[in-house]
């Protein structure tokens, strides 16, 4: 799931824990059914106040949606967003040379 974050827990996941593991404790589902709440982490990079770079994938295969990767750069006030477009997931193995080319650079602006 993106944004990563904390999940709700409801009767239905908590149901399908009883039914697959032996032994699990009622007033721990029923704990974290009732007290949890989603959160994303996204919430909280508005409070950090450090360069960041955001490095997405511009491969099929990214996990990070285009519009998430904005929306983090967005939410973080001293951030750049970079898309390489010539690698995957694996971005430091797909194409390490542009990669730390990229960080390099980021790394001098520090």
């Amino acid at each position: 799931d993106y944004p990563p974050g904390y999940p709700k827990f409801n009767d239905a996941w908590a149901e399908n824990v009883k039914k697959n593991i032996e032994g699990v404790s009622e007033n721990l589902l029923n704990g974290l059914v009732n007290e949890s709440e989603k959160k994303y982490f996204i919430d909280d990079l508005a409070e950090l106040n450090i360069k960041t770079l955001i490095l997405k994938s511009g491969g099929e295969d990214s996990i990070l949606p285009i519009e998430l990767a904005q929306k983090i750069n967005n939410s973080l006030p001293n951030s750049k967003l970079v898309t390489l477009n010539n690698c995957g997931h694996e971005m430091f193995s797909d194409n390490p040379k542009e990669v730390f080319d990229v960080v390099k650079k980021f790394m001098g602006a520090v």
